[in-house]
């Protein structure tokens, strides 16, 4: 099933229909969503449907009412990290602790991909933090977006998470995440590398969608060797 995402690909890139039996669309599958979600958020910490789908995905305690406070705390542009950083000592223990790891998640992963997820700078700084900056930028080109993607997997807890769902599925949705790193291994491992990445799987779904609308009722079949046993095709 993580194999579909090449084949999706193409299709929709050389308008073939297709249709997936048996599985999501690979884009529309919750472990991939969850991870874009993660990427999103390093690439704006202002993306406020990223930050509500992964604050307390797997689980840390951050229910709706903490997320309201960090939100409202961003109101007028703020990074949604510093907010979380800012409003987290306030809230109950446990939302307290879980917002505590979510901001020192989200600032490995944005010191990993080379962005800044605080915006507390001065004049003073702005040449060191520059300076850091060249340097990741160098370090960063001779490393791929993928091993940025397999970061944000293991890290997030999100492999752990869908794994423990369900052993089959879990193991599926695992490869499917592994596949998402793969696809991305044609891009540098940098902030430009990672908003490109997003923007062309932004336009994949458009693509998708487009394909979805024409109504078209002969497309190509997507479907597991699993999956045909004791189906009838033919071909």
């Amino acid at each position: 099933n993580a194999q579909s995402l090449t084949f999706e690909t193409e299709f929709l890139h050389r308008k073939i229909p297709y249709t997936v039996v048996g599985s999501l669309k690979f884009y529309e599958r919750e472990e991939i969503k969850d991870v874009l979600a993660f990427l999103a958020l390093a690439a704006n910490n202002r993306d406020e449907i990223a930050f509500r789908r992964v604050v307390n995905k797997p689980a840390r305690g951050v229910g709706e009412t903490s997320q309201d406070k960090i939100i409202s705390a961003a109101a007028g542009g703020k990074s949604l990290v510093d907010a979380s950083r800012e409003v987290g000592p306030n809230l109950a223990k446990k939302a307290r602790e879980g917002v505590a790891h979510f901001v020192e998640l989200m600032e490995e992963f944005t010191s990993f991909i080379g962005a800044d997820s605080s915006e507390k700078k001065d004049s003073a700084s702005e040449t060191e933090s520059a300076q850091q900056s060249a340097k990741k930028q160098s370090s960063a080109d001779s490393k791929k977006l993928s091993s940025f993607i397999e970061l944000v997997n293991e890290k997030s807890g999100l492999v752990e998470y869908h794994t423990a769902q369900d052993e089959i599925a879990g193991t599926q949705r695992a490869a499917n995440m592994q596949e998402l790193a793969n696809s991305a291994v044609l891009y540098p491992c940098t902030i430009a590398g990672l908003l490109d990445f997003l923007d062309h799987i932004e336009l994949d779904k458009t693509l998708e969608l487009t394909d979805e609308e024409s109504g078209t009722t002969d497309s190509v079949t997507l479907i597991t060797l699993h999956n045909t046993k004791g189906l009838e095709f033919p071909r």
